[in-house]
């Protein structure tokens, strides 16, 4: 999966679990730092995060 697939991902298990970072990266075996940052790169703007899918392939 693309980290951009992961964090809308993370981001639906959230909303649709009424989960915590905390108790999500705790299900996942992950950190709450890993959630928390992938949850931030959703915040990029669409032509940034399209120049770094490209980058990443």
């Amino acid at each position: 999966l693309h980290v951009f697939e992961i964090a809308e991902g993370y981001e639906r298990l959230l909303t649709e679990f009424q989960l915590t970072q905390e108790e999500l990266a705790a299900r996942l075996g992950v950190s709450q730092a890993n959630v928390a940052n992938k949850i931030r790169l959703l915040r990029l703007p669409v032509g940034v995060r399209q120049i770094i899918s490209r980058e990443m392939l």
